[in-house]
């Protein structure tokens, strides 16, 4: 709603003869107006869906990240452990060991380098890479 207000005063005076207020309201009327209300309650629904699975899955993308955080923690200290465990069958039992029995521990733990390494490359052929920005 807009207001026009005007005032008249005689020359010189500082009285207020007249004073004119007109207030204008413009309303378009429509044969759609049901049909447009419908659609915009529609499109409404549609939002308030959206937020809701928004809200689903970001609760979904936390308990994953959680997970994989955790999993690269036990996956790290798996590798770890491994790489201690070796440095000290290394230190315990150097010179104990045959070389047969030498060979065998070393194909142990290269057998275990060589799993860990399969799984790390199968994680990463199988992640999608971040598309272009």
């Amino acid at each position: 709603m807009s207001k026009i207000i005007t005032t008249f005063s005689p020359q010189g005076r500082d009285e207020v003869l007249m004073k004119i207020e007109v207030g204008v309201h413009v309303y378009f009327h429509s044969a759609y107006e049901d049909e447009v209300d419908e659609k915009l309650n529609s499109v409404l629904h549609l939002l308030k869906e959206i937020q809701r699975k928004e809200v689903i899955m970001m609760a979904t993308l936390d308990e994953a990240l959680a997970k994989v955080t955790e999993q690269t923690t036990v996956d790290q200290s798996l590798i770890t452990l491994t790489g201690q465990i070796k440095t000290m069958l290394d230190a315990a039992l150097a010179g104990a060991l045959s070389p047969a029995q030498q060979a065998k521990v070393d194909a142990i733990f290269s057998g275990v380098q060589n799993n860990m390494s399969a799984v790390s490359k199968a994680v990463l052929d199988n992640t999608p890479q971040a598309p272009p920005a």
